[in-house]
């Protein structure tokens, strides 16, 4: 009796209030990724990758939960670059100008006006309204850095590389394979129609071949749902520790 008193009440207090109450252990999957990170892995992040870190707004918000944790920032795009070096001025706080993809190469792009770096790309430079403003761009791989720099393992690897998502992935295949990175969170398409965007099942079937399981999405862009743009970040964790994510019933 008692609880279902409590359950109705709970119900008059959403529709009086519109707002809707979760413990920060009990939020679920897609909610809020810092807090996922705090409270629903059995495991410290102690070691993030935030390739694509454009002006570091995800590793400074992260780092407000994770606040002892290294982290390594990867930003190509010189006038960005110096944004995110600003940014995050903490000891702990590694930034590399560099982009990560499948292979070594130098690549030449045309770089967006400062106010539109978030849509910076390796892989739609051309779209670009500034036609002025070509610069090249350095690229290494992911497996390379990790040796060059005895990196022994990444709790997390964040990607946003606006479509060049997936050779980041494949050039961190040799990394993957040996599970030597737990999470990862990476920016996709989800529909066909978008090309700005990986598709999400191609993302999906890289990384279950490799004994990543997918968990879920994050930030889904619903804001328009346009099919063209339509994009959200897809969470995968690898099978060795898919044990270690807190479940509840």
């Amino acid at each position: 009796m008692l609880k279902h008193l409590l359950k109705s009440g709970k119900k008059w207090i959403v529709s009086q209030s519109k707002l809707w109450f979760y413990s920060a252990p009990k939020l679920p999957v897609g909610t809020h990724f810092p807090l996922f990170t705090s409270h629903r892995l059995k495991f410290d992040i102690k070691m993030v990758f935030d390739v694509g870190a454009n002006q570091g707004h995800f590793s400074k918000q992260l780092h407000q939960y994770h606040p002892k944790t290294e982290f390594y920032c990867f930003e190509p795009f010189p006038g960005t670059f110096d944004k995110l070096k600003g940014n995050l001025l903490k000891s702990n706080f590694h930034h590399f100008q560099l982009a990560l993809g499948d292979k070594e190469e130098t690549i030449w792009v045309f770089q967006n006006e400062e106010n539109q770096s978030d849509t910076n790309s390796l892989t739609h430079s051309n779209d670009s309204k500034n036609k002025l403003n070509k610069i090249s761009i350095q690229v290494n791989t992911l497996d390379k850095f990790i040796e060059e720099h005895t990196i022994e393992s990444i709790d997390l690897l964040k990607i946003d590389t606006e479509g060049f998502d997936l050779k980041v992935l494949k050039g961190s295949e040799k990394s993957l394979t040996k599970g030597l990175i737990k999470l990862i969170y990476v920016e996709c398409g989800l529909d066909p129609i978008n090309t700005y965007h990986v598709f999400f099942p191609e993302i999906l079937s890289y990384l279950n071949s490799l004994d990543y399981v997918f968990v879920g999405f994050f930030q889904t862009d619903i804001r328009k749902i346009n099919r063209k743009i339509h994009f959200s970040n897809a969470l995968f964790v690898h099978d060795s520790v898919s044990n270690q994510i807190k479940t509840f019933l």
